[in-house]
């Protein structure tokens, strides 16, 4: 996702910002997953807009125009409500994407961030969903979600929990992929999915540095993999070994 925040006074007004798409949270960086023919509520909010009067608008980016409904429409400021803002949007079909624009009248920066539709029998995206913990901060994320983090002393967690019963029993496994000092995940191997989900965990406690890394699922029987990603944050550092 990139933001017209203004590079010179550091300022950005999101910031802060959360973004979700129904009740899945995203991250700046990682792309909207929008379900084919299925309207998808998508609020931004922000601490810093609470208890101020913003309007916004919601620009969008297309080669298809007429492949989505927004509602309110790409011409219409909404007006902040306790801080937040939302829109109803339906993606016409099953297969493309788009660029999203968050305008505000009372900041000249923007936020743009890409959407992706995909259909009703993903094998992933609409029968699981991933909960990680980090130093500062855990809750349930959407996939090809990305996370910054910056403690090499911390255990991450990622959890996967299953929406539905498609992935029940099915044999799940976890690696962590990337280049020069990647972890070992804990556990290692396959497991079958439960009710209660599944669980890893990873730390850079023995390595020099942190390092981009993906974490990627794969399922006996389930075409296609699934991923989460993991950045090392401005500034982090990793004990010397």
């Amino acid at each position: 996702m990139a933001s017209g925040a203004d590079s010179k006074s550091g300022s950005d007004p999101f910031k802060n910002v959360l973004m979700f798409v129904d009740a899945y949270r995203y991250t700046r960086g990682a792309p909207m997953l929008l379900q084919g023919s299925i309207a998808s509520e998508l609020s931004f909010s922000s601490v810093d807009w609470a208890g101020k009067s913003l309007e916004f608008r919601l620009g969008i980016v297309s080669d298809t125009p007429s492949n989505y409904d927004l509602t309110p429409d790409a011409e219409t400021w909404v007006k902040a409500d306790a801080g937040k803002v939302k829109w109803s949007i339906t993606p016409k079909s099953t297969d493309g994407n788009l660029t999203l624009v968050l305008y505000s009248r009372s900041f000249t920066e923007t936020m743009e961030f890409r959407c992706e539709f995909f259909t009703a029998d993903h094998p992933w995206y609409p029968n699981s969903k991933f909960y990680i913990f980090t130093p500062t901060d855990n809750g349930f994320f959407a996939h090809k979600g990305n996370m910054f983090i910056s403690q090499s002393d911390y255990q991450y967690n990622i959890q996967l929990y299953p929406e539905g019963r498609e992935l029940i029993g099915k044999e799940i496994k976890l690696t962590l992929e990337g280049g020069d000092g990647v972890p070992e995940v804990t556990p290692s191997g396959s497991r079958p999915m439960g009710a209660g989900g599944l669980k890893w965990y990873f730390s850079f406690d023995q390595f020099a540095k942190i390092v981009p890394i993906t974490a990627r699922v794969e399922g006996d029987g389930v075409p296609s993999t699934t991923t989460f990603n993991f950045f090392p944050s401005e500034g982090a550092t990793a004990k010397i070994v």
